[in-house]
């Protein structure tokens, strides 16, 4: 008997082992620094959207955006005919209807894009309030949780030749063991609220950097490069017009260039 129990332990311990295996888990990327600077495309503007205030989008899978096959076929929730809003902003505040709602919304944007060869392509949110799944072209690119924070997938080997579809699934609701949570005095607004670009590098971009005054001194320099790509054993200039500044970083180890600058004349 005490077997048998031990057995039944085991094959629910297994059982739910591999149901949390099987989550997906893929989450946003760390937003590259100065995404100004890159060829960008701005992706703001009119959005079409579904709103969803009771949560049924996931089970009717509203990013794969299903067409009736025939006339018996009954497709309740669509993009077609739906209400429009205007990225970047909150949903509560363009539409009267949605100025108390804390729940899901969905978001779609169409668009052309032809990627050149030996380029990569990235899809930057400069936020989303406040957890957000995205999809491009029916498919799962990944989530992040976060109103304020910016993110990115590599959409690179995702894109296609023309047109592209990204959906956007926003959810502002909050819970018991979240921030905020339900215990607050606090309005959970939501939507994309910031820029959302389409950012263009070649096949090595910079990713981060640093420069600032090296610590209690007020003539050296201190700075990093850190590179994302396959080119990372490269050199990079660094200039400062101002102070007459013009410097080589060199490699300092994979991906990553550091450099001290003694300033003149200030």
């Amino acid at each position: 008997m005490k077997k048998t129990k031990l057995y039944i332990s085991l094959i629910r311990a297994v059982i739910i082992c591999s149901s949390l295996l099987s989550i997906d888990s893929t989450y946003a990327q760390s937003a590259m620094i100065n995404v100004a600077s890159p060829n960008t495309t701005l992706l703001n503007g009119q959005w079409k959207v579904i709103i969803d205030p009771t949560g049924i989008g996931d089970w009717r899978q509203v990013w794969k955006e299903k067409k009736p096959g025939k006339k018996t076929d009954f497709i309740e929730y669509s993009f077609k005919g739906g209400p429009i809003l205007h990225v970047q902003g909150d949903f509560n505040l363009q539409m009267c209807e949605l100025t108390y709602m804390e729940g899901t919304v969905w978001y779609k944007k169409t668009f052309s894009y032809n990627l050149p060869t030996g380029k990569r392509l990235f899809l930057h949110f400069g936020a989303v309030n406040y957890c957000a799944d995205i999809y491009l072209n029916g498919n799962l690119l990944g989530s992040q949780e976060g109103g304020f924070t910016p993110f990115q997938f590599e959409i690179t080997n995702a894109i296609h030749t023309g047109e592209n579809t990204i959906i956007v699934k926003v959810n502002s609701q909050r819970v018991k063991n979240g921030l905020p949570g339900l215990g607050y005095d606090w309005f959970n607004y939501g939507g994309i609220t910031r820029d959302v670009d389409l950012i263009e590098t070649g096949d090595t971009y910079i990713e981060d950097y640093s420069i600032q005054l090296k610590k209690v001194s007020l003539n050296s320099v201190l700075g990093w490069v850190q590179l994302n790509g396959v080119q990372t054993e490269q050199n990079i200039v660094i200039k400062i017009p101002e102070l007459q500044v013009y410097s080589i970083l060199t490699k300092h180890q994979p991906g990553w260039l550091l450099k001290k600058i003694l300033l003149r004349n200030i």
